[in-house]
């Protein structure tokens, strides 16, 4: 974790993420940048940001702008947008859930909402 203000290597990597996969790092996440890129700069045996960028803006490379760029993407968030996941919950764990229960759930219902309450709970039951 870096404890200055982000130089100029942080904020010229942080605008290259942002214009070429719409990332935004915030001043408080800055510090991420030095930390996901270590492996790149000793793999290419690079001393500093400053040098990583130097050889970004050389636009000799440009496989290691994409490996900068996804070293940067937090991947975190993955899961929650990959469809075979989903795909394995609708398909594989609530259709299980849905054998256990042998019928549909209770529905109380107030005067008045009593048809339209229970259509909707049975088809979200479903």
């Amino acid at each position: 974790m870096i404890d200055r203000e982000p130089g100029a290597p942080e904020r010229i990597l942080a605008a290259l993420l942002e214009a070429r996969a719409g990332h935004a790092i915030t001043i408080d996440r800055m510090w991420r940048i030095e930390t996901v890129l270590q492996p790149i700069l000793k793999a290419r045996r690079y001393p500093s940001l400053e040098a990583l960028v130097v050889a970004l803006a050389s636009d000799a490379d440009r496989q290691l702008v994409d490996e900068v760029v996804d070293a940067l993407i937090n991947h975190e968030t993955y899961f929650f947008r990959d469809p075979k996941l989903y795909e394995d919950l609708d398909q594989v764990a609530l259709e299980q859930l849905r054998e256990r229960r042998a019928a549909p759930p209770a529905v109380a219902c107030r005067s008045g909402r009593s048809g339209a309450a229970r259509g909707r709970s049975l088809i979200h039951w479903r």
